[in-house]
């Protein structure tokens, strides 16, 4: 081996630059992963309550009529996420007489989201809540699924096409998959652009590492 190298020549300027430069795309290869982490995050969510949330423009998580709107569940020491006080009038008062502490409802008027550490993710722009929770998770596994079918599809389209072909390919599939991310108006385009962009990444650092 040492022989080889002598006629060959050692790892030179020339391969450390190259080096350097397929190690620059690779590292936005960890960030798509990583990135659910942050895209995903559910924040503490209340249903929201009428009459009480209803005049305030913004209404914020922890507001003083919680405690006779929202049932305290002592399991989780935490109040209610998904249910809420029936109310017993129909007038424009929030008092604790207004609210049923025997009788509760879901969230029919949607949800009031902490938003002390996130303000938006998936969970609250798709309300990705109670019976629908579980569909953030489902988007973590259809990005796998594009990492699985890109480890595939893309070392075969490296061998027809080459492999400096096949990066650049990959690096423009991810860089528009990833901006578009970001503007996706519902749940399904947002978990079709993520497989695209877990087959690109994919393409990305199995290609690069090739070379």
């Amino acid at each position: 081996v040492d022989d080889v190298f002598k006629e060959i020549g050692d790892f030179g300027s020339y391969q450390k630059r190259i080096y350097f430069l397929l190690c620059l795309p690779i590292l936005f290869v960890g960030a798509g992963s990583l990135a659910y982490v942050f895209i995903a995050a559910a924040p503490e969510y209340r249903c929201l309550v009428p009459k009480c949330d209803i005049n305030r423009t913004n209404p914020t998580y922890n507001e003083s009529f919680i405690y006779f709107t929202i049932p305290y569940l002592n399991a989780s020491a935490n109040y209610d996420e998904c249910h809420r006080y029936q109310r017993l009038n129909d007038n424009d008062s929030c008092l604790p007489e207004d609210y049923s502490k025997s009788n509760t409802t879901e969230c029919p008027e949607g949800k009031v989201f902490a938003d002390d550490v996130f303000v938006s993710t998936i969970v609250t722009e798709f309300n990705l809540t109670c019976h629908n929770a579980w569909k953030s998770q489902m988007a973590q596994t259809v990005y796998f699924a594009g990492v699985l079918v890109g480890a595939f599809s893309f070392g075969i389209v490296a061998d027809l096409t080459g492999r400096r072909v096949t990066i650049m390919i990959v690096i423009i599939i991810m860089a528009v998959s990833g901006i578009t991310i970001a503007l996706v108006p519902g749940l399904t385009t947002f978990n079709v652009l993520r497989f695209i962009n877990a087959m690109a990444t994919t393409g990305l650092f199995q290609t690069s590492f090739v070379l």
